[in-house]
């Protein structure tokens, strides 16, 4: 087993200690740490104290970056670790590849929607990988609103097929590509 899966599992079960923690919606640029985006690059709280202040989808993503101790995509000075500086980050350096949601993909993979002034866009995290391919494979995504009978206002870990709204991600990041570069 290579260190860097190692290090992946470490991290998914880091975030699978987040599950029921409460979703917080972004409404404007962070100038201090914490939720909803969790994207000032210091050293983060305790589990505990994540939690307890909650996180938007992409604040799981900036976590990840802080426990790796790399950097959180900005897009401009105001835009910091939101959807739409994640999405610039991984397509200028041509890390994003388009979904097949047949193809299996490894856990840790990112898949992404871009951001857009409807819903802002969304981000999600491979935990489990399904050798039937990636709508049966599981995600871990902080998540609010109503789809269809669900209605969502936590992180939540689930079948990429049970979230209602699961073909809103368009592109997808393996690990190696953002988890472990800058």
């Amino acid at each position: 087993m290579s260190n860097n899966y190692k290090r992946i599992r470490y991290l998914i079960q880091f975030l699978r200690n987040l599950k029921g923690m409460k979703y917080v919606v972004f409404v404007e640029p962070q100038k201090t740490d914490g939720p909803p985006l969790w994207c000032i690059e210091e050293k983060l709280p305790p589990l505990k104290s994540i939690f307890n202040s909650g996180s938007a989808c992409v604040g799981l993503s900036n976590i990840i970056r802080r426990k790796q101790g790399l950097s959180i995509p900005r897009n401009n000075k105001i835009d910091l670790g939101g959807t739409e500086s994640w999405f610039k980050y991984l397509k200028n350096k041509k890390r994003l590849e388009k979904i097949n949601n047949n193809k299996i993909y490894p856990i840790g993979s990112l898949l992404i929607q871009d951001y857009n002034s409807n819903d802002q866009g969304h981000v999600a995290i491979i935990t489990f990988s399904s050798k039937k391919g990636l709508c049966y494979s599981k995600i871990i995504h902080s998540v609010s609103g109503k789809f269809g009978n669900k209605i969502y206002d936590s992180c939540v870990e689930e079948k990429l097929i049970d979230y209602p709204y699961n073909n809103r991600f368009t592109h997808i990041c393996k690990p190696e590509n953002w988890i472990f570069k800058d």
